[in-house]
């Protein structure tokens, strides 16, 4: 997961919020800066980053169906104020 620095770097991330445990490698090795937080728990990720985002923010999730991270992309789908 490290070598995914690299990329996040040159597309100017500004934000990465990473879920899972194997996600501490490539957390430890960004930018302050640029470490969102890395979360256990995909509620907890969604949850930080609705409080985060702003309006015309680009999100862009990757991960596996395993990860739950559809899940994220539900709950920001559902925009603001939502369960």
């Amino acid at each position: 997961h490290c070598d995914l620095r690299a990329p996040l770097l040159a597309a100017r991330v500004d934000r990465a919020f990473l879920v899972g445990s194997a996600m501490a490698a490539l957390d430890a090795v960004l930018p302050p800066a640029m470490r969102g937080g890395r979360f256990d728990e995909t509620a907890a990720c969604a949850a930080a980053l609705c409080g985060f985002l702003q309006p015309g923010d680009v999100v862009i999730v990757k991960g596996s169906h395993a990860g739950r991270l559809d899940w994220v992309v539900e709950r920001l789908l559902a925009g603001p104020g939502e369960p």
